[in-house]
This record gives C-alpha cells, sequence and structure tokens, in this order.
C-alpha cells in the first residue's frame, strides 16, 4: 500500500466548498421567495382583527339602536329579554352561531361567528360576554334603561 492510497482509505467523505456555496444560496433564495409571502400574511391578519373590532363596535350601537321602545323585562345567563309598548316580548340570545333579537316571529341578527354569551346584570346596565368561534373574547355593555333627557 502506497502512502496516496493509504490516505484516501482513511479519509472520510465530507461536502466541498463549492457544495456548501450552492446549498447557502439555495436557502437564501427561498428565504427571498417566502419573506414577502410571510409579511403579507401578517398585514393580513392585522387588518382582519381591526376588520372584526369595527364589525363588533358597530353590532354595539345597532344593539343599543334596537333597545329603544324597549322596556327591560329580565336578564339569564345566556339570554335577556325586553317587551315593546304592546308587552311583546323581545329576547336577545344565540341561535345557530348569530347573537340575534327575536322579536315576533322574526330574527335580526346582530353579531355573527359568536359561540355564546354571558350576561351579568348590573346596577344601570347589562355587561354582555362574547365568545366567538374562534376563541376571541369580546364585551359589550348596554344600558338598561336609556338615559332620560334633562330639560
Amino acid at each position: 500500500m502506497t502512502i496516496k492510497n493509504w490516505q484516501s482509505a482513511w479519509r472520510l467523505p465530507a461536502f466541498t466548498l463549492i457544495e456548501c456555496l450552492i446549498a447557502l444560496a439555495v436557502l437564501g433564495l427561498c428565504m427571498l421567495l417566502v419573506g414577502p409571502v410571510i409579511q403579507s400574511s401578517q398585514r393580513n391578519q392585522i387588518y382582519l382583527a381591526s376588520y372584526q373590532d369595527q364589525e363588533f363596535e358597530v353590532a354595539m350601537v345597532q344593539l343599543q339602536e334596537e333597545m329603544k321602545g324597549l322596556t327591560f323585562y329580565n336578564a339569564a345567563s345566556s339570554t335577556f329579554y325586553y317587551k315593546d309598548a304592546n308587552g311583546k316580548q323581545a329576547e336577545f340570545r344565540v341561535v345557530n352561531n348569530v347573537f340575534a333579537k327575536t322579536l315576533n316571529t322574526g330574527h335580526q341578527p346582530l353579531v355573527m361567528s359568536v359561540q355564546g354569551i354571558r350576561v351579568t346584570r348590573q346596577t344601570q346596565s347589562l355587561l354582555i360576554r362574547f365568545t366567538f368561534l374562534d376563541g376571541k373574547v369580546r364585551y359589550g355593555k348596554v344600558l338598561i334603561a336609556p338615559p332620560k333627557n334633562q330639560s
């Protein structure tokens, strides 16, 4: 066995410098292509969260408007009731993942994708804890009786 054969017999296989540089170039190219996709996804997630917050705020304003002309009647853990001028009961509860007002035979949807609500009566208001299908929790507060106009 010559010295040259002896060295190649004991040498372990390894990556060459060219192979390492090619691997780094491929990884860099992948990161260059994936980076904008990740940033776009993050921007879309922020936009969607902002939109959902605005939608909830509009629903709370609409809920307060729906209660005008109604008189508070009762509150349970997941439903609250008002009565109209004719004595008919308006029910506010979750039906098929939609928080809705039910009066007579009609449903007025107010907040979508709701898993459930929890109603807590306070002195002059109802605190409503909304649990959404995506696991988020938001709170809304509704006055039991609208404030009297002071002249």
